[in-house]
């Protein structure tokens, strides 16, 4: 899978998830619950492979965007990941997807001692 392809996939999983939280409605403490601990499993992991495998790959491999701050979601995928798309190729990408989501599987999911979402 392409590294990209699957961070934008995280990204759609989160917003999905928040706009679960704005449908369960004002009573809905329980569900309301678990997705919040949905979304803080699916932000760490998410963080985790950008951090320690994505970020430094995309800087060593596009050094013009080493000191770019990413301010959103939509900054980074609209912004960001085309630069690093065009200056990484194709099989870099599907390379580096593979290992993001091989550490995906093993990321911590639990930042902050909150109970899992599949507990």
């Amino acid at each position: 899978m392409d590294a990209i392809v699957l961070l934008k996939e995280d990204h759609k999983t989160v917003e999905k998830l928040f706009k679960q939280f704005e449908q369960a409605g004002p009573d809905a403490h329980r569900t309301k619950q678990k997705i919040v601990a949905q979304v803080v499993e699916e932000l760490t992991a998410h963080t985790y492979i950008e951090e320690t495998i994505f970020y430094p790959a995309a800087r060593a491999g596009a050094p013009d965007t080493t000191g770019h701050i990413l301010e959103s979601v939509e900054e980074e995928e609209k912004d960001w990941f085309p630069q690093v798309r065009r200056s990484m190729g194709r099989n870099r990408l599907q390379e580096l997807g593979e290992e993001m989501a091989e550490a995906k599987g093993e990321a911590p999911r639990d930042p902050l001692g909150i109970p899992s979402a599949s507990s």
